[in-house]
């Protein structure tokens, strides 16, 4: 980092005051955390940990058929909330 990029590199500064989890890519370019960046390295080498999405379907108990939650709802059915899981 250095005066031309500094700006580039607030977001991830911002989000480590937050609390939230800074990430860095290794030498396989998989993204691992970090509990210290130091952000030495070129900012597309750091991103915030992303949060996992989550959202609810809506599975008909008869035939197994999942559908979304914004159409006319099928009976019987069930409602499964989905999380996202990310490495």
């Amino acid at each position: 980092m250095n005066k031309d990029t500094a700006h580039l590199y607030l977001p991830l500064v911002q989000a480590l005051a937050d609390g939230k989890t800074i990430q860095t890519t290794n030498s396989d370019g998989e993204w691992m955390n970090t509990d210290e960046p130091g952000f030495m390295l070129d900012i597309k080498h750091y991103r915030i940990k992303p949060e996992p999405r989550e959202w609810t379907v809506r599975r008909n108990t008869c035939t197994g058929l999942i559908t979304g939650t914004s159409g006319p709802q099928i009976e019987p059915s069930e409602t499964i909330r989905v999380r996202e899981i990310l490495d």
